[in-house]
């Protein structure tokens, strides 16, 4: 939808202008009937995606008046960092930009900046992303998490209300999910998804990314208030811990799977239990060795086995094979996984002041 906005002849700038009139009264209107109160809410500037867009359209023509590929590529890097930067501020999809692999087909030269281009969706699906909502995103529906996008970093505020509140703030999102990452020192718990498991119903039914490996999360349910509370409860079903408090800091990301647009929460917790690390990846091996210790234990039908693993470890670890992954060695994790995860590692750096005593330096009493 975006993307299409910005690189047809005639954008249809009254057709923008009301979208956001619309998306800013359902975001009001939701707020006021739980009584959320944000100077920022339901205030997304309704012709800002059009003026961006007049902007770039003249520097594009210019362009090619041109005959320029270095003055279309300057245009095309400054538009998308502006609707990046505008993105953000008002917590809208990342996927809702232009993509380089469009511009490359126009330009019909490479884009000088792929390096650093991560976050543009691409037809086959990103890390989730926001795996690229705007097509809604990504033009073959990608089964696969690796196709997804992330947003590192949003303020618990932003996140930890109602559910229609934050529905309205992803209007193409179908299904919201959760997860935990649960640090103990300088390690990490990671869990190994099984194979089977069972549907809402109780059927049986083939897990996706089997034998990956990932830390505890799930879809929201009925009984959640807020995405907050899935992780909550998401933790203690799936590793028996019980959440105490999170960092005010929260990741996300997006993807398509088997057809629906996804959006994952994933917030840094403490629990209440005593942990110990018992039970580590072993890289000699290539599996985990050690005892089980006392509060953990898993849902039989969401994981294998579980592990501490520390930074490299992540870091080095293979991607994972969908189409091997029964006979697939090493600590196999999702992209989209494994780059929420290690920067988590570094803000977590940056934040303590020896490994010993992780001091929060934001955080909130659930």
């Amino acid at each position: 939808m975006v993307e299409e906005f910005f690189t047809v002849d005639a954008p249809l700038y009254q057709e923008c202008h009301e979208f956001f009139q619309r998306l800013n009264q359902h975001i009001r209107g939701a707020s006021n009937e739980h009584g959320v109160t944000d100077i920022d809410t339901g205030t997304i500037p309704e012709a800002g995606y059009n003026a961006q867009c007049q902007a770039w359209q003249q520097a594009a023509n210019q362009s090619f008046a041109s005959n320029s590929a270095e003055e279309f590529w300057e245009a095309f890097h400054k538009t998308r960092d502006l609707i990046s930067a505008f993105n953000k501020r008002y917590f809208l999809p990342r996927a809702w930009n232009i993509r380089a692999s469009w511009a490359e087909q126009i330009i019909k030269t490479p884009n000088p900046r792929a390096e650093e281009d991560t976050s543009s969706t691409s037809d086959s699906g990103d890390i989730q992303s926001d795996s690229t909502r705007d097509q809604l995103p990504a033009g073959e529906e990608s089964s696969s998490e690796s196709s997804a996008e992330s947003d590192i970093e949003f303020d618990m505020e932003e996140v930890d209300v109602p559910f229609d509140v934050l529905q309205a703030k992803e209007p193409e999102t179908e299904r919201l999910s959760a997860s935990t990452l649960i640090f103990h020192h300088d390690k990490l718990l990671l869990c190994q998804r099984a194979p089977h498991g069972k549907d809402d119903n109780g059927n049986y039914k083939e897990n996706s990314w089997a034998f990956s490996w990932e830390v505890a999360g799930g879809s929201k349910e009925i009984v959640d208030k807020t995405i907050l509370s899935t992780a909550v409860r998401e933790t203690k079903e799936e590793v028996n811990l019980h959440g105490s408090r999170v960092s005010s800091q929260v990741y996300k990301d997006s993807w398509i799977h088997k057809g629906v647009p996804m959006t994952r929460y994933t917030f840094v917790m403490e629990v209440r239990e005593q942990l110990t690390v018992e039970r580590r990846w072993c890289d000699t091996k290539q599996q985990p060795v050690g005892t089980n210790e006392g509060p953990i234990r898993l849902r039989g039908d969401e994981h294998l086995d579980y592990c501490w693993v520390t930074e490299a470890q992540i870091r080095h670890s293979p991607p994972y094979d969908e189409n091997d992954s029964r006979h697939q060695r090493g600590l196999a994790i999702l992209e989209s996984k494994k780059d929420i995860i290690l920067h988590a590692f570094r803000e977590r750096k940056d934040s303590q002041v020896d490994m010993e005593g992780y001091v929060w330096t934001e955080s909130m009493e659930i």
